[in-house]
């Protein structure tokens, strides 16, 4: 009888530490995921639904661009993948004109990315 009290006793002592534990690291999984960090900063993506262009003409212009400033091994490994279409719209930067205005608001961009359309 007493060997399964303390089976009991010990089973319920367990069970705490691993939900206390559980429950602190859920918090600190979460705190990471809603992009805050130990600076007291908060950390995001911005993504844009546009690259700036007004015409057909831009993005045609635009494309072309980002065509010219691909190098050789570069094309020649997408074309293995991509076919006779080597580029898209992803290939084209984010407009400096969005990212000027976020960091006149204050906003310290960390990093640009052309394929997410994002800062």
């Amino acid at each position: 009888m007493i060997h399964s009290i303390k089976s009991i006793q010990f089973l319920l002592f367990s069970f705490l530490l691993i939900a206390t534990g559980f429950s602190q690291t859920k918090f600190e999984v979460n705190q990471l995921q809603m992009g805050y960090r130990h600076d007291d900063n908060y950390h995001a993506w911005i993504y844009f639904t546009d690259k700036g262009l007004k015409t057909e003409a831009d993005l045609v212009a635009a494309l072309q661009l980002s065509m010219d400033n691909l190098n050789e091994r570069t094309k020649q490994r997408r074309s293995k993948t991509r076919g006779p279409k080597l580029i898209d719209e992803r290939d084209i930067p984010v407009p400096t004109e969005y990212t000027e205005k976020l960091r006149s608001t204050g906003v310290l961009i960390r990093t640009v990315s052309k394929w997410l359309n994002a800062v």
